[in-house]
């Protein structure tokens, strides 16, 4: 008898302990439901609250996609933007390749180019051209409060529309020499500048100058075509100097196809002083402004 009422009391024991461990394993269980919930919730919150923003890519010339890129918190959309940009060529980004961007009075954005850029091949071709402008262009246009985006070359505006070949953007004062912009006609180049052993040697004069294709621009009714001047311009090479004018010679002035500028027979009346300086020509068809050549630059020793 007494062993029967010995063993109740044990399983009893045994049933309160038993209880005991299914609602601690219960209560772990929830613990670690909840848990990683919270955790789940938690990294989907984050992820949710990440800003991306849409930057522009262009392959097989202009066709163009998007990628989607995160803006680490803390960083500019604009900064991370040109950090994914391609540069012209796609030889670096636009973060590490250009010497300045910034946007200004009339929603414009201005992008500044390190004057080495003019010497990278075929970066004015069409294809190579739509590559990183419209990227450029689209991207920063759904990112910053701007209208249009300009693009210079050392600092000149005027020096990177020309040497790509392009149009001057509409209304934009900051491109417009002489009142008047010209497209570049590739053919149409300066050959010498003064008398080093070759074009880009420092001089102590810049003439004679000499340019070739600038005779004559085709036939009507068997009879030669012949552009009615040449006039060949300076500038100092700085920011915002004068456009001085050289001299103006006649079509086909030197034969076989050149044209020259002689000391003698320069417009100035002063000798150059020493200094860097971009020279270049313009050829006129019935005195109208046809084409000119690309800014070419040298520098003038005492």
């Amino acid at each position: 008898m007494n062993e029967q009422n010995n063993g109740q009391p044990t399983a009893f024991i045994k049933n309160v302990k038993k209880s005991w461990i299914i609602i601690i394993a219960a209560i772990i269980i929830s613990l670690t439901i909840v848990g990683s919930v919270y955790a789940w919730q938690r990294s989907s919150a984050k992820f949710a609250s990440q800003k991306t923003i849409a930057v522009f890519e262009a392959y097989d010339c202009d066709k163009l996609r998007v990628v989607s890129v995160v803006v680490p918190e803390g960083q500019s959309s604009v900064d991370i933007a040109l950090e994914h940009l391609l540069s012209p060529g796609g030889i670096s980004t636009v973060a590490e390749y250009a010497r300045s961007f910034k946007v200004v009075e009339g929603n414009i954005a201005y992008i500044d180019w390190p004057d080495e850029m003019s010497n990278l091949p075929n970066i004015d071709t069409s294809c190579s051209l739509q590559a990183f402008l419209q990227p450029i262009e689209k991207t920063l246009i759904q990112i910053v409060p701007i209208d249009t985006v300009i693009h210079s070359l050392g600092g000149s505006v005027n020096a990177f529309y020309m040497r790509m070949g392009l149009s001057c953007p509409t209304g934009v004062s900051e491109c417009n020499y002489d009142s008047v912009y010209l497209p570049v006609d590739k053919n149409f180049k300066i050959t010498n500048m003064g008398n080093p052993d070759f074009i880009g040697n420092p001089v102590t004069s810049i003439f004679p100058i000499y340019a070739y294709m600038c005779d004559t621009y085709g036939t009507k009714n068997g009879v030669a075509l012949h552009y009615s001047k040449i006039d060949f311009f300076m500038s100092k090479d700085i920011e915002n100097a004068p456009t001085v004018l050289l001299g103006t010679t006649p079509s086909g002035s030197a034969g076989s196809g050149e044209c020259d500028l002689l000391e003698n027979e320069s417009s100035l009346t002063s000798s150059v002083e020493p200094g860097e300086y971009r020279i270049w020509a313009v050829r006129y068809i019935d005195n109208k402004p046809d084409r000119r050549t690309v800014d070419n630059y040298i520098t003038v020793i005492n």
